[in-house]
Parts: C-alpha cells; structure tokens; sequence
C-alpha cells in the first residue's frame, strides 16, 4: 500500500468514527477515492462473531454499536461512567454480572446479550432497541416509542449509517 492511501485510510478513520459522524462511513471513504472493503478491517471481529452468534445478533449491529460507543478503544470511557467496547454503564454492567468491563470479549458478549434482550424486549424493532441502549428502555417505554431526545436521535442514525456499512462488510458478510 502505498503511503498516501494509508494517510487517506487514517483520515478517512478518524473523521468516520468521530462521534459526530452521521454520513455512512461507506460514502466518506468513497469520495475520497478509496474502497473502504479493501482496506478497513474490524477491530475484535472474532469477539463480535462470537458474540452474535451466542446472543442471535447480526454481527453488523454490534460492530456498528461498538464503532459508535468507543470508536473501538476498549479502554473508552464515557463522562457518564459506561466504560469499554460498547459503553456498559454501571447498572447494566451489574445487572450483567461483568467482573472485567475492560476485557474486550466479557465487554463484547455483555453488550450483545444487552443488545439481544432488548430486540426481544421491543419486538425485533432495530431502532428501539438502539433507543433503549442509549436512553434505557424505561425513555422508550415512557414515550411508547423513540424519545425526543436529539441525543438519541442521533445515535440510532449513527449506528444504522454504521450498520449499513458492516452489513457487506467481508469481515462480517459470510456470518450474516
């Protein structure tokens, strides 16, 4: 690979997978000439495989969860206090009985097994699922749907953007 596609990859990374991110990552890194098949690979796949398919969960859902919540840093923390992979927050991570929050697989199978209960829990609605990791499922029960948080808002639109992506990603594409 030659220099200025990394240089290319690095930044197309970075922009991708800041927290203000809403475009698809596919599109960014497009316009800038590269093939984001060719040169992206994900981060802890084998931890999102395995977890997906413990927990009966698209694997492109939790990798999307995951570039959302923490940009694939297992050691992120938020100023809320959720800490790793996918932003556990102290509750879940009791109510989920993690003993290491920061072991990218235990912080993987927890929020899967999160992401899954919820699904269960709303139905199969994507969307409210994602609104009730974000805002908690009480948010989604008291407005019998989406909160009218922007917050919120945002972030199911980021994690479907993501999700969109992972979904013909090769990394992932043969376990869906």
């Amino acid at each position: 690979m030659n220099t200025r596609v990394i240089i290319l990859f690095k930044l197309a990374l970075i922009a991708a997978f800041s927290f203000y991110c809403a475009r698809p990552v596919k599109v960014f890194l497009e316009n800038r000439g590269v093939d984001p098949l060719s040169v992206t690979s994900i981060k802890y796949v084998e931890h999102i495989i395995y977890a997906a398919a413990t927990h009966r969960i698209d694997p492109a859902i939790i990798a999307a969860v995951v570039a959302v919540e923490s940009n694939f840093n297992p050691k992120a923390r938020s100023y809320a206090g959720a800490a790793g992979l996918m932003q556990i927050n102290g509750v879940t991570a009791r109510y989920l009985k993690i003993k290491n929050i920061y072991d990218p697989k235990t912080n993987i199978l927890a929020g899967a097994r999160y992401l899954s209960e919820l699904l269960e829990k709303f139905n199969g609605d994507t969307k409210l699922m994602l609104a009730a990791y974000n805002a908690g499922p009480g948010a989604v029960r008291k407005y019998n749907g989406v909160p009218p948080y922007k917050e919120t808002r945002r972030y199911i639109e980021k994690v479907m953007n993501f999700f969109r992506f992972y979904k013909n990603h090769p990394d992932l594409s043969k376990f869906i």
